[in-house]
């Protein structure tokens, strides 16, 4: 954690007040504008499935929890199928039947407590022209062939206050939506008959938008989070009208944007006046998805304020590069290898090259390594090997007095 401040006196309210103008609104046409005094947010579920075009299942979604302050304006829901098809085509005659053209329709239908909210269908996707032999009981198979390739079927649709089914998606369980698939083959011709056989994938997405309606900290001017590197999201925020005793709370949400934990307290300048605050928030090698990040005040008589919150995507967690963390350490430094789990030879040398200590781990990615004495302050080394590929990689950190 890196923590500064810095002095603004010379800087007035009213220059840095346009640093808060200028948003980009994340929300649909349809949706009904909110009283929301923070920032629009949105979080996004998707659930996959795989099934044979005639069937159905319940994504396991959860709700929105809001946390103090916040309310959902607006849930979208929809969904894309991939579809691969097969159809087994018999003749009926003793004529052989020639460009024989089978195609399929898919419709899906979404429900909520029982209410359908959203339904849809593609339409006139064909496997290529095929001819069936002469002779009653004669066959040809047109396929496999893709005839959706990850194609929206039901059209996003957008449930909001105006709609009493949007309570339904708040609370500390899941919203009770039921989807079903239902495929329909045909051709073209009526001295045919067809089996047909479809495989199916399916991936139902629903988006929250939600937002802060509660009193911001009229004290706070910005606040922004950007990820430093893959180790390291950095939190400003810059105040203006300081009181003594005043406290920042850094707080944290992992996923899901209600759900917050307290990361750490700052304590305001004990002199009144405008100022610049710096926090390092060290990620944990194993998080992905999304990291929330709001600033909750609190004044000298223990009333509470939240800022707006700030989202950054970690996209899917992989490892990409040998890291070390947290960086300057106190009694351990957590490891995170690149690839998959594999034994790893870890040895920690000081800036003179002489072997500090060595640790053996397996089949892992991430590792912990506890220091087995006391480390004098300097620099530090850190070689990881894999023995069994030799594979090397190095890194260093800093140990402070």
């Amino acid at each position: 954690m890196r923590l500064f401040k810095i002095r603004l006196s010379r800087v007035s309210a009213s220059l840095l007040m346009p640093l808060l103008m200028g948003s980009v609104s994340l929300l649909p046409s349809r949706l009904a504008a909110q009283a929301c005094t923070g920032t629009l947010q949105s979080s996004t579920q998707t659930y996959t499935y795989a099934g044979n075009g005639n069937d159905g299942f319940s994504p396991n979604f959860s709700q929105y929890n809001p946390p103090a302050g916040y309310v959902l304006v607006a849930a979208v829901i929809s969904s894309q199928i991939t579809m691969t098809e097969s159809i087994l085509l018999t003749n009926t005659t003793a004529t052989a039947q020639n460009n024989v053209h089978p195609g399929a329709f898919d419709n899906d239908e979404i429900t909520l407590n029982g209410s359908v909210i959203t339904t849809g269908g593609t339409t006139n996707s064909f496997l290529p022209f095929i001819n069936v032999p002469a002779g009653v009981g004669s066959t040809a198979t047109d396929g496999p062939s893709t005839l959706f390739n990850n194609t929206t079927v039901s059209q996003p649709d957008s449930i909001t206050t105006s709609s009493g089914l949007l309570n339904n998606f708040v609370g500390t369980g899941s919203p009770d939506i039921q989807y079903i698939n239902v495929a329909t083959f045909f051709i073209n011709n009526g001295n045919v008959t067809a089996d047909p056989s479809a495989t199916v994938n399916e991936t139902l997405t629903l988006t929250y938008y939600f937002c802060y309606t509660g009193p911001l900290a009229v004290n706070l001017l910005t606040f922004t989070a950007t990820l430093e590197n893959p180790q390291t999201a950095l939190l400003n925020w810059l105040t203006t009208g300081e009181e003594p005793g005043e406290k920042y709370v850094v707080q944290v949400s992992t996923g899901n944007g209600t759900d917050f934990l307290n990361v750490d307290t700052v304590l305001a300048d004990g002199v009144a006046g405008n100022g610049a605050y710096a926090y390092d928030y060290a990620i944990p090698p194993a998080d992905k998805g999304n990291l929330y990040f709001r600033i909750q005040i609190i004044d000298p008589s223990g009333a509470v304020s939240y800022s707006p919150l700030r989202v950054i995507n970690l996209g899917n967690g992989a490892i990409s590069s040998f890291l070390i963390y947290p960086n300057p350490p106190s009694t351990f430094i957590d490891l995170a290898f690149p690839g998959n789990t594999r034994n790893w030879q870890v040895q920690i040398f000081a800036a003179n090259g002489d072997l500090v200590q060595q640790n053996y781990f397996y089949n892992t990615n991430l590792a912990t390594v506890n220091f087995n004495n006391k480390m004098a302050a300097g620099a530090y080394f850190v070689r990881a090997i894999d023995p069994q590929s030799n594979d090397h990689y190095a890194g260093s950190f800093v140990i402070r007095d």
